[in-house]
């Protein structure tokens, strides 16, 4: 059995989560410890468990590193992965004791902010996966803790849930967020500007967890649906912050993506930005007549 340490703000930690156990091909139990909402996720294999700790747990790291040691006890996991924060995101991680394989999926984080929190007496990992292009301190400390590193290509599992039935779909410019609810308006805000720059009267597709009704005084239209990745091969713009998942599924779309990061505690999200722009110039300076 494997231990899924998954806990983070917003449902980017689970989407992440499925798509690295489909990658891997893992087909073991997995218990996914996720501080958020999961009954997005009803329809995946009966091989993954979520577990939410209790609500209390997640303000006091004391309560939270006790919670994970009665999880490893109870069902004394093979392997235990850690998702984005080696320490935990409390620093909570420091003190369990487990003496199987331990992985750390690494993906971009503040490092020195995350360090001057949470400490920096890491445990050995024997395998990470790096996940995205990282800072230099990040990745100096990952080369000294980890056995094995290596990069790690997801790709996304297959969903058999139907399209939501839109009409003209190909004509809408999906805004893609899962809050807050500030930041929604902002890219709400950010694609009428688009709009009005390139004289377009395109609808806009609101896809976002929160309730239904929340965005009526918005001229969009709101559906809950996910994962909303697969609404972007259909539509005609796609508008997003910057957060990994996101990034990572529209980097197929670059032509007709627009993407605005948002400050974040430890997600570095305009660091991923300044890279894919990066990139995004260097695909239009490329004469692809000549490439082999």
């Amino acid at each position: 059995m494997i231990l899924y340490y998954a806990l983070g703000g917003g449902l980017g930690h689970i989407t992440r989560a499925l798509a690295v156990l489909h990658t891997l091909k893992v087909r073991e139990k997995v218990i996914i410890l996720s501080s958020e909402d999961t009954s997005e996720f009803t329809e995946f294999s009966s091989n993954i468990q979520f577990v939410n700790p209790p609500v209390f747990t997640l303000r006091e790291t004391k309560k939270l590193t006790a919670f994970m040691q009665h999880l490893i006890d109870e069902h004394r996991p093979s392997e235990l992965i850690v998702d984005s924060f080696p320490l935990g995101i409390q620093g909570e991680l420091k003190n369990i004791i487990y003496t199987g394989i331990r992985t750390y999926l690494a993906r971009l984080l503040v490092w020195d902010r995350y360090t001057k929190i949470n400490g920096n007496q890491f445990f050995i990992f024997n395998q990470t996966f790096i996940l995205e292009p990282l800072h230099e301190d990040h990745q100096y400390i990952i080369n000294r803790i980890s056995e094995t590193t290596s990069k790690l290509a997801l790709t996304d599992p297959p969903h058999l849930k139907a399209l939501p039935p839109i009409e003209n779909l190909e004509q809408h410019w999906m805004v893609l967020h899962s809050g807050p609810d500030e930041e929604v308006d902002d890219l709400i805000g950010y694609a009428k500007q688009i709009r009005e720059i390139e004289r377009k009267q395109n609808p806009l597709l609101l896809v976002t967890p929160s309730p239904i009704n929340k965005w009526a005084h918005q001229p969009v239209k709101h559906i809950r649906f996910y994962p909303a990745h697969r609404l972007m091969p259909h539509v005609e713009k796609i508008i997003t912050a910057c957060g990994f998942n996101t990034m990572r599924q529209a980097s197929a779309y670059r032509n007709k993506h627009h993407f605005f990061p948002f400050a974040r505690r430890f997600d570095d999200q305009y660091f991923r930005a300044a890279f894919y722009r990066n990139i995004s110039q260097q695909r239009e300076n490329i004469n692809f007549d000549t490439v082999e």
